[in-house]
């Protein structure tokens, strides 16, 4: 993307994903400390500005409990496969999200920093 505005990189993750408002599965694409790219295989109803309650799930092989996230999109996409957004993200529960969000957010930068 030519215009490019993120102010931090953003990790290159792997999680499972569920839309809460119709449960459609997706995958967590990349992460960072404010943002994240989601995809998903079919369109879901999304429009720039819009705020989507997420599960995010990272799988048991990680250690790292299920937990929920809000999105705000800031832009879609679609091509032939996957209907992807991304935006900036927030815990919307409180505290006991937040702890799982960092302990993902560092295991892939800690994963990335040693494939460099």
């Amino acid at each position: 993307m030519g215009n490019e505005k993120r102010k931090e990189a953003r990790n290159k993750v792997y999680a499972k994903v569920m839309l809460m408002d119709d449960l459609s599965p997706g995958y967590l694409r990349d992460l960072s400390k404010s943002g994240a790219q989601i995809s998903f295989l079919k369109q879901v109803a999304a429009r720039k500005g819009d705020a989507l309650f997420l599960r995010i799930i990272p799988g048991d092989e990680i250690g790292i409990p299920s937990f929920m996230l809000t999105l705000e999109v800031c832009w879609t996409s679609s091509d032939t496969v996957y209907f992807s957004l991304g935006g900036t993200v927030s815990v919307p529960a409180g505290a006991e999200d937040q702890a799982p969000l960092e302990r993902l957010y560092d295991y892939y930068a800690d994963k990335q920093s040693l494939d460099a």
